[in-house]
C-alpha cells in the first residue's frame, strides 16, 4: 500500500482508494483524482492498490473506492461483495474497459460507475457529486447538554445523530447510546 497525500485544506481530509491491476492506468486516475480534488479544494489521502485482496486488508482506512471490475484474483465484484457482507461504511465507483458490467454492478449498490474510456469526461462530475455528499455527512449541528446545572454547547455531526426524540419543549438527540 502505498500512502500519497494531495491537495489543498479546505475538505477534511478524504481518504480515497485506487485498485486496478494495470500501473499505468493507476497513475492515469491518481493524477485525475489529485487534479479535480485540488481544483474543488479537497485533500486525499490516495492508496493505490493493485489487486482486491491488498484492497480487503486495508478496506476500513478509506471512504472512496475506484476500484477496477476485472483483476487476477479476487476481482472487483468478488471484493464489493465483501466489502458489503462486512458492512463497512465506504463508497465504490466502479471503474472499468468493460461497460457491459455496467448493469451487474448494480447489485453492489455503487456510487457511480465510470467507462475508462470516459474518464475524463466522468470523473469530475463523479468527484464532485461525491464532495457535495461527503461535506453534507460530515456537516455539523450544535446541541446543548446541561451537565451540573451548567449548559454547554455539544457539536455533533449530523451523521452521527441516530435519533431525536421531542420531550415537551425539548429536542434530545441520541447518538449511539449517549444521550446528547
Amino acid at each position: 500500500m502505498e500512502r500519497i497525500q494531495k491537495g489543498k485544506e479546505e475538505f477534511d481530509r478524504i481518504s480515497i482508494a485506487v485498485c486496478d491491476d494495470d500501473e499505468e492506468f493507476i497513475e492515469q486516475l491518481e493524477s485525475a483524482v489529485e487534479q479535480t480534488l485540488y481544483a474543488a479544494g479537497g485533500t486525499a489521502d490516495i492508496y493505490k492498490f493493485k489487486d482486491g485482496a491488498s484492497l480487503l486488508s486495508c478496506i476500513k482506512d478509506v471512504e472512496l473506492i475506484f476500484l477496477d471490475i476485472e483483476m487476477p484474483g479476487i476481482n472487483g465484484f468478488q471484493a464489493a461483495r465483501e466489502i458489503m457482507e462486512k458492512d463497512i461504511d465506504v463508497e465504490i465507483v466502479f471503474v472499468t474497459g468493460h461497460t457491459q458490467f455496467v448493469f451487474d454492478s448494480f447489485e453492489y449498490r455503487p456510487f457511480d460507475f465510470v467507462a475508462k474510456e470516459n474518464l475524463g469526461e466522468r470523473l469530475d462530475i463523479v468527484l464532485n457529486r461525491y464532495l457535495a455528499e461527503y461535506k453534507k455527512r460530515k456537516e455539523t449541528i450544535i446541541g446543548w447538554k446541561e451537565e451540573l446545572g451548567e449548559r454547554k454547547a455539544e457539536y455533533l455531526l449530523l451523521n452521527d445523530i441516530l435519533y431525536m426524540e421531542s420531550q415537551g419543549h425539548k429536542l434530545l438527540l441520541r447518538r449511539g447510546s449517549v444521550l446528547v
